[in-house]
This record gives C-alpha cells, structure tokens and sequence, in this order.
C-alpha cells in the first residue's frame, strides 16, 4: 500500500522547485513578503515550482515548531526574514545558530525585507550585520530588500545638523601618513 506524498515531500524529489522560507516580525510584515513572493512567482513561474513555508518569530520560540523550522532551512533555497528594523528576538537568532549545524544545501539566498513601517527605534545596521553574517556562515548570498518608499525614507536626512562623527565619515581629513610621505 502506498502512501500519497504531501506537496513538501514530492518538491524535495523534483527538480526546478524553489523552496523559500518566509520568517516574519507581525502581520504587516508578512504582506510585505508575500508581496515580494508573488513578484518572484510571477517573474519566474515559467521555469520553477514554488515551495513556500511561512512562520512568524514568535511561532519559533514553540520547540516543536522550531524543529520542523529548522528541517525546512535545511533545504531552503531561499530564506526571506521580514522585519521592520529591529533586532531579530533571542530566539530567533539562537534558532540560526542551529541552522548552520543542520544546513544540507551547498547555496541560496538570505533575504532581509525591510517591512513598512520601519520601527523609529529600528536597529538596521545590527539587524543587517547580523543577517549578513548568518548568509556568510550558511554559505548563502545575502540580499537586503529595501522598497523604493522605503529607502527613500532612510535616506531623508532627520536633521539638519551633522554630527562630528557623520562628518568625519564623510569628509575625513587629509593629513594621514602614508608610504610615500
């Protein structure tokens, strides 16, 4: 007697299926990556099958949940976080450390969606910084997805003053010692 296999079961057998795995802060967040999800199904619905799983942070600080999470990491072409900017919870960032002892795939993507409304206590750089660092170690390519409305905002400058150190960056001074001076 043979038992039906279940779509996540018959994807992992045929070739041309994209696995993606979504992970999200809130409810806004997760349209915000379907929206991204059904651009790339559209874009490439020709050529791949799309296999896709989608759980929200806290849903991964349930042990079982976080296991069966962990299982489809494993295999994930693509692993999309959406977030409004802010750190990834504790458990979250203890469920990465997982992944790379469990990661079977050689490649893919790391994703991080910039949810609207970016969070204003948003820490983007620590969140990049630490997404990208998780791609690296997972061997997978990192890809920060920033909206159009979105960087525009990030970019509008919320002062007019220049802090000494922001102007430092931008505009280092010239006297350095270099090998031919």
């Amino acid at each position: 007697m043979s038992v039906p296999a279940t779509f996540e079961e018959a994807s992992a057998e045929l070739p041309g299926v994209c696995r993606v795995l979504v992970l999200f802060e809130d409810s806004p967040a997760h349209d915000d990556a379907m929206e991204i999800c059904g651009r790339l199904m559209s874009q490439f619905e020709s050529d791949l099958a799309f296999d896709f799983n989608c759980w929200k942070f806290e849903d991964v600080t349930r042990p079982a949940v976080a296991e069966r999470v962990l299982e489809t990491a494993a295999e994930a072409d693509i692993m999309l976080f959406s977030s409004h900017g802010n750190d990834l919870p504790l458990a979250i960032r203890n469920w990465l450390k997982s992944c790379v002892e469990t990661r079977r795939k050689a490649d893919g993507a790391l994703a991080l969606l910039f949810a609207n409304p970016i969070s204003p206590s948003a820490s983007v750089r620590t969140l990049m910084a630490r997404l990208k660092q998780a791609g690296h170690r997972l061997h997978m390519d990192f890809l920060p997805l920033v909206p159009e409305k979105q960087m525009a905002e990030m970019l509008k400058p919320r002062s007019s003053a220049m802090t000494a150190l922001l102007k430092e960056t931008l505009d280092p001074p010239s006297n350095h010692w270099g090998l031919n001076e």
